[in-house]
């Protein structure tokens, strides 16, 4: 069964008695999905006693994960929900290897009769997965155009009671228009880092919204500080980027803060100085709060000695990205450095 739109959708998913259990939604507007996903559980709390939802990251797990969840059933009478949003990259996966993707085959058309998938993808299914589509409810709603994108920027800042300058809707659109799928996350960052004044301007943007690179470059730093090496090698794995020294500029920044950081601490002063010493953003609570957070974090998982021991390997993974331009190349220089901050007793 295939749908046009979204309130086509909802208006045969509310009035239906058999539910589906695989709904394929292909679509890269963030609130569509949101509305799937919640008219998918009041659905199922009115069906079952309970519900268990889970919510993953299709570029973040890996196929056993995805079959694991699917193949659960639950030792109480209870439906189950999950939704896998990025599924592209983890079907990708599924259908590089033959072993895995017959277990898939076989098994999505067995899902316990109480779950409910959601799987969120852009770009089509791999031909092997076909017999997912053939099962699924499909969603197939028009990708957001680069025109539509600033009035999806004022209509949105508008219903979360923030004023946002044409000059800032500008610059946002021009920032997403080839990639709207990642415009609703930064602007869910942009209100967190407006929160104080609820007012947004262009250098907002500027400041929040480096480029289309840097919206991946936050989510790795927060990986780092937590010293997450499988999170942050998923990262560079799963996405396309085309400038590899940006990243590890990125990281070197950070960790030559984080060093300046601990001096400057161990030595009594006050975390606002701290920031303000090492020119970080002060004036905007989000950003304050983010930067604090990432070295505290960071502070329980790394200390001077190893922190010395990174900013060498940094400067050598500078020199090693500027001789070698090719980005696949510069990907596994950066795969590697992330492999050896693994976590090692002290």
């Amino acid at each position: 069964m295939v749908f046009k739109s979204v309130g086509e959708f909802l208006t045969k998913f509310e009035k239906t008695d058999k539910l589906p259990n695989i709904i394929l939604v292909y679509s890269n507007v963030h609130d569509s999905i949101q509305q799937i996903f919640v008219a998918a559980a009041e659905k199922l709390k009115k069906t079952f006693s309970q519900v268990d939802s889970i919510s993953l990251n299709g570029t973040e797990i890996d196929s056993g994960v995805f079959h694991s969840e699917m193949s659960t059933i639950p030792m109480f009478d209870m439906g189950r929900l999950i939704l896998i949003r990025h599924a592209d990259a983890v079907l990708k996966k599924i259908d590089s290897n033959k072993t895995v993707l017959a277990y898939f085959i076989r098994d999505f058309n067995n899902i316990y009769d109480k779950t409910l998938l959601i799987i969120q993808c852009e770009g089509k299914l791999p031909a092997s997965l076909s017999a997912l589509s053939e099962k699924a409810w499909t969603i197939e709603e028009e990708k957001t155009r680069p025109r539509d994108i600033p009035d999806i920027i004022k209509t949105r800042a508008h219903k979360m009671g923030f004023e946002i300058e044409d000059g800032a809707i500008q610059e946002m659109a021009g920032r997403y228009s080839l990639n709207p799928g990642l415009l609703v996350s930064a602007l869910d960052r942009l209100f967190l880092y407006c929160l104080d004044e609820k007012k947004i301007n262009r250098d907002d943007i500027r400041e929040v919204s480096i480029n289309i690179e840097g919206d991946l470059v936050f989510d790795i730093i927060d990986a780092v500080a937590a010293r997450d090496t499988n999170k942050a090698v998923k990262l560079f794995q799963n996405n396309e980027f085309t400038n590899g020294v940006f990243f590890a500029g990125s990281i070197n920044k950070f960790f030559t803060d984080f060093m300046r950081y601990l001096y400057l601490k161990n030595n009594g002063m006050g975390i606002k100085e701290i920031h303000e010493r090492l020119e970080l953003n002060t004036r905007h609570s989000f950003i304050f709060r983010k930067n604090e957070e990432r070295f505290n974090m960071a502070l329980k998982k790394y200390s001077m000695g190893e922190v010395s021991e990174i900013l060498e390997k940094l400067f050598e993974l500078d020199r090693a990205m500027k001789e070698n331009n090719g980005i696949d190349i510069q990907k596994n220089l950066l795969t590697m450095f992330i492999i050896s901050l693994e976590y090692k007793d002290r």
